[in-house]
């Protein structure tokens, strides 16, 4: 584990973190370099130098001599932009799935350990592909340390899984919660137990599919998405209560409709201009992320590619 922020964790006395995560194994993933770096910029520009919470970003590659500390787009460095703010931190760590049979996009659950055993009290993960409009300090003090908050789907897996599951883009959770998970003897408990629910509900997955009671489709599109459903079953067996979030305070969708109403007429150099809302977190999710309606110009090149 290699820390590449000279703004080490042990000079903060914060024990709230904002943490997100980047996880680089395929050329597509360099977007999440843009997505992170104006999720940091909308993050930095709303809130007060007196924020309540530090903000981590974890950094890890299956190539492990990936040096971050580069220019994407030669523009943004993710080391160095924002290393002037004395809360900014960040991890690279020795995450790798390149060899764990089926375990794809579990990174986040890692970092999400990572950031206790730092040392932090209460963690606010937030996925890379969202924007800030209001500072959120409030979210540490607004939703208790008893439950473990997130969002939840619409009930797509009830019939199936017989529960409501949740959008973990965003989720917040106090370490207390998970004590009883962290105090098994493990080298990491929390996301070992996570890796275990998911292999086991992969293999609920192939059955159903191998005796027609699920599509090759919908087969595919639950072993991509359970990366957050093996997480809540691991909360589940261990008795810990999900909530939601106010969903006035975080907007989810990609929908372009939705977008259109959102934004003004105006767009002052390929910089979208947003209309007021509520919200304190616009979640676009990144599947049209590389859309002009989403970012500013130079976040993406202009063949599709970020």
């Amino acid at each position: 584990m290699s820390n590449l922020n000279p703004n080490s964790r042990v000079n903060s006395d914060k024990k709230n973190v904002i943490l997100f995560n980047v996880f680089l194994n395929t050329e597509w993933d360099y977007n999440y370099i843009s997505f992170a770096h104006y999720a940091l910029t909308t993050l930095y520009q709303v809130s007060s130098k007196e924020c309540n919470f530090d903000v981590l970003l974890c950094l890890s590659s299956n190539d492990k001599s990936f040096n971050f500390n580069f220019s994407h787009l030669n523009q943004f460095n993710l080391v160095s932009d924002f290393s002037g703010f004395s809360n900014f931190r960040i991890l690279k760590h020795d995450y790798n799935d390149e060899n764990i049979d089926d375990i794809v996009y579990m990174c986040k659950w890692y970092s999400f350990e990572k950031a206790f055993e730092l040392g932090y009290e209460k963690v606010f993960y937030c996925d890379s592909d969202v924007m800030f409009f209001q500072d959120p300090s409030y979210f540490f003090d607004k939703y208790d340390d008893e439950h473990f908050w997130t969002l939840f789907e619409p009930e797509w897996w009830v019939e199936r899984l017989g529960y409501v599951t949740m959008n973990a883009g965003q989720c917040m959770v106090h370490r207390k919660l998970l004590e009883p998970i962290f105090s098994k003897k493990s080298k990491h408990p929390f996301f070992e137990a996570c890796i275990l629910k998911k292999k086991e509900m992969n293999k609920r997955a192939w059955k159903w599919l191998v005796n027609g009671d699920m599509t090759k489709e919908s087969y595919l599109s639950f072993k991509y998405f359970n990366e957050q459903y093996c997480v809540q079953e691991v909360l589940m067996d261990n008795n810990i209560t999900l909530k939601s979030f106010d969903r006035d305070e975080i907007d989810y969708g990609s929908d372009c409709v939705q977008i259109e109403d959102r934004r003004a007429t105006d767009d002052l150099d390929g910089v979208p201009v947003f209309k007021n809302t509520p919200s304190t977190i616009w979640h676009y999710t990144r599947n049209f992320s590389c859309d002009e309606k989403f970012l500013p110009k130079k976040y993406y090149k202009f063949d599709g590619w970020c």
